[in-house]
């Protein structure tokens, strides 16, 4: 499950100078925008390639304007899917979520049998449903956006986005509600596509997402602390290598606490 508080957390270090919390923020967020990708065009290496290429869309004027963190994961669905519009809305009901095979082992015990089947029956539900219902169940429910943010990302009115979206839940309802229970609670627990081991074991290059994003420096670098630093590095040498008699005929009259010195 998304962390959103951890998130939140991480955007707010990230706008106080921190560069590493972007980089866990949008690492957290891989999985989820991962499975988006891939229930909207089932392409599994054109999802994978693609989280990198939003990523390192972002740009420090785009950065500038974003408040918070679910304002970036707007961004990022939205670019994600303007990056794939020519395949948008794939036909998916063939596809199959690996996170959902068969154990092999045969160490699943028969209540954890019948749950992976629950699961398996509400993902192709899911696979089944048309492009534009899918798509709003998915980020209504997986991505936890409200309908105005969907309305957002997809481009539709909210109210064109709340019937797609009944539409949707009522078509998993009649599929799969005996098994899995009402879509909207069952849908909370189904795992995303397990990410391709390479992109499993890659992290995001910082230093292309970097590019162009500027933060404030922090700690001993820090704009306001670099400044006091050097006015007091003055002030010592001016002190020391300035004849005490020549700087006391320049200290105004309401400093008189100086001349004790």
């Amino acid at each position: 499950m998304r962390n959103v508080g951890k998130q939140e957390k991480n955007f707010s270090r990230f706008k106080s100078g921190h560069a590493s919390a972007l980089y866990d923020l949008l690492e957290s967020e891989r999985p989820f925008l991962y499975d988006y990708l891939m229930r909207m065009t089932s392409q599994v290496s054109r999802s994978a390639d693609s989280i990198n290429e939003v990523y390192e869309s972002l740009s420090e004027e785009v950065i500038s304007v974003i408040e918070s963190a679910r304002d970036l994961r707007l961004v990022l669905y939205t670019t994600a899917r303007r990056f794939n519009s020519d395949i948008w809305n794939a036909e998916t009901s063939r596809l199959i979520n690996a996170a959902l095979q068969p154990a092999t082992d045969q160490t699943q015990s028969e209540n954890e049998a019948a749950m992976h089947r629950d699961a398996a029956l509400l993902d192709k539900a899911l696979r089944s449903l048309p492009g534009p219902q899918r798509e709003v169940v998915w980020l209504h429910i997986l991505g936890g956006f409200s309908f105005e943010e969907v309305a957002q990302i997809v481009g539709v009115a909210e109210s064109g986005v709340e019937t797609l979206y009944l539409g949707g839940v009522g078509a998993l309802d009649a599929e799969a509600e005996e098994a899995c229970g009402p879509a909207q609670t069952a849908l909370t627990k189904l795992p995303p596509h397990p990410l391709p081991t390479a992109l499993t074991n890659a992290t995001v290059n910082l230093s292309m997402i970097m590019a162009g994003i500027k933060v404030k420096p922090t700690g001993i670098r820090s704009v306001t602390r670099m400044i006091l630093l050097g006015l007091a590095v003055v002030c010592g040498v001016i002190w020391y290598t300035v004849p005490h008699a020549v700087i006391k005929s320049f200290l105004p009259s309401w400093m008189p606490f100086l001349n004790k010195f």
